[in-house]
């Protein structure tokens, strides 16, 4: 019963906010969530949003990429709609870039991107330290009750 218990605690957790913040430029934000579903350029920096609906692209496929960076098989110029303000979607995530492509902050709404992964060195420690447990815990019962040992 404990080594289920403490099995929990060979994940790796990063919360929403530690993962928004992992991503460093425009290429990372691609990399991850595809193309925009709109875009925006206000005073020298330029904004993106993403419909994380569940009719969204976003939510049906992870990353929109096609051939040459273009967005299955459109140009970016062509397929982001530009617009001058954002349509106020109940699930989205926002990042903002300066004009080298640097994520200046992100904002997001109703949805969390917090990830969960295996740590194989806990989960190897967490077996091994119930084996031995077990082991020893054995040995004290043999121990106390004076019980042959085969």
């Amino acid at each position: 019963m404990a080594s289920l218990s403490i099995s929990g605690c060979s994940k790796i957790v990063y919360t929403h906010e530690q993962v928004m913040l992992s991503y460093h430029t425009k290429n990372d934000v691609i990399k991850q969530f595809g193309y925009p579903d709109q875009k925006r350029e206000v005073r020298g920096t330029t904004e993106w949003v993403y419909n994380c609906d569940s009719a969204s692209t976003l939510f049906n496929s992870k990353t929109k990429i096609g051939v040459n960076g273009s967005y299955n098989g459109i140009p970016d110029s062509l397929r982001i709609a530009n617009v001058t303000e954002f349509t106020d979607y109940t699930k989205y995530a926002r990042f903002t870039f300066d004009e080298r492509g640097n994520v200046l902050k992100y904002d997001s709404g109703g949805v969390s991107f917090a990830k969960r992964k295996a740590n194989p060195a806990a989960t190897v420690l967490v077996v091994l330290g119930s084996v031995a447990a077990t082991v020893l815990l054995l040995g004290a019962l043999i121990n106390l009750n004076d019980l042959p040992v085969w």
